[in-house]
């Protein structure tokens, strides 16, 4: 009979260890000061895009090409009369123009080629110019080219592209200074650093009040009427609102990526903050929407736990079974995973199998003298469902 690969019983110890990285995921965590060098959060750019320049207030453009290129982001507007403008241009720009060097449509085809080479996102061209006509070949060659035009009235100074380009950057750039400082707090919060009174100007403790947390990619916003905070951590976005409205959210966006808190009053924001972040580790494999509920499942439990807190179950159980199945030409692995899928019904597992079930007990039974857990047990099946799950 081959010696068991180890001596001490995993499944006494399995249940506790898998507390342990529970505590790590949800409750726990390393021993970080508030003050150390940990980046919270991370920058995210929403650049205005050329649909956006239609609906800016005052800006009456009229598009004539590229209907189906609005959606490219405009990062600055540049103002150009050279049919080869590429060594001057940054990449995602506006290109202002009048067109006075645009004089046939093969010029106008070659202007436009050399701004897709460099990245341009649209073309804004001036007309109503006194002494100069619209070149004609302009629309064709962006609409055969995939890049948008839009006319631009004399009322329109071109600089009030710049301007408007300057103010959104200003106002983007105080939400994402906000954002991280946000974040910040939040995290100091989920940590045990701060208390969340530390918001008490933004939400006060209100008897009965309760509160939830979502969290959403960084990249993306949580649309979510009733936000009292809007903060990132890491590369999460993590948002505190009404309960709900984040409920509202849950029933809308059942598709997307996100995490959930449980409801609580403000005094016990840590512990909703980190139920969403767990939750949002799930949706990020699951490509689903998680709540608080799926923490207390074991396969919650399972999904959130590294490579290497599996690595122990696969090398001190999954592996000898597949290594002494190969050698003798026996099933214990498979009947071990069809015991375990069938609820760790011995019946089950036999006519899953087509065996009988003295076939399936004796087999389990060797599973017991290999590992040194008992699949009959709680803490022995505990340990070997996670095996399972791991290979």
């Amino acid at each position: 009979m081959e010696e068991p690969p180890h001596q001490r019983n995993i499944g006494a110890m399995s249940r506790s260890y898998c507390v342990e990285i529970m505590n790590e995921h949800v409750g726990g965590f390393t021993d970080e000061t508030p003050h150390g060098p940990r980046p919270v959060g991370r920058q995210s750019i929403r650049h205005p895009t050329v649909r956006d320049v239609f609906t800016w207030p005052g800006f009456a453009v009229t598009l004539v090409a590229g209907a189906e290129h609005l959606d490219r982001p405009i990062r600055v507007a540049q103002a150009t009369e050279l049919v080869d403008p590429t060594n001057y241009l940054r990449r995602d720009a506006l290109i202002m123009t009048v067109g006075h060097e645009l004089v046939d449509d093969a010029t106008c085809a070659r202007f436009v080629e050399n701004l897709i080479a460099s990245g341009a996102s649209a073309i804004a061209l001036a007309v109503g110019v006194e002494g100069h006509t619209p070149p004609p070949g302009l629309a064709p060659a962006a609409e055969r080219a995939g890049i948008a035009l839009f006319e631009v009235p004399p009322t329109l100074p071109f600089v009030s592209f710049s301007e408007k380009l300057f103010q959104l950057a200003e106002h983007r750039s105080e939400r994402e200074r906000r954002r991280r400082e946000d974040g910040r707090m939040l995290d100091y919060v989920r940590r045990g650093y701060a208390s969340a009174q530390i918001f008490q100007n933004r939400f006060p403790e209100v008897p009965g009040a309760q509160y939830a947390v979502l969290c959403v990619p960084v990249e993306t916003s949580a649309l979510v009427e009733g936000v009292i905070i809007e903060g990132w951590i890491d590369d999460v976005t993590v948002v505190v609102a009404d309960e709900i409205f984040v409920r509202g959210f849950e029933q809308a966006a059942s598709d997307a990526v996100y995490g959930l808190g449980s409801p609580v009053p403000q005094r016990e924001l840590a512990r909703s903050i980190k139920e969403a972040m767990a939750t949002f580790t799930l949706s990020t494999r699951r490509g689903a929407g998680v709540g608080p509920r799926d923490l207390s499942t074991f396969g919650g439990l399972v999904e959130r736990l590294t490579s290497e807190q599996l690595a122990p179950f696969r090398a001190q159980l999954a592996d000898p079974l597949q290594r002494y199945d190969a050698r003798r030409g026996r099933s214990l692995w498979p009947t071990l995973r069809a015991f375990i899928q069938t609820g760790a019904s011995v019946s089950a597992t036999a006519d899953l199998l087509d065996v009988h079930e003295n076939s399936v007990r004796n087999r389990l039974s060797r599973v017991h003298e290999l590992t040194g857990l008992d699949p009959m047990t709680l803490d022995g099946q505990f340990a070997l469902a996670v095996a399972v799950h791991a290979t």
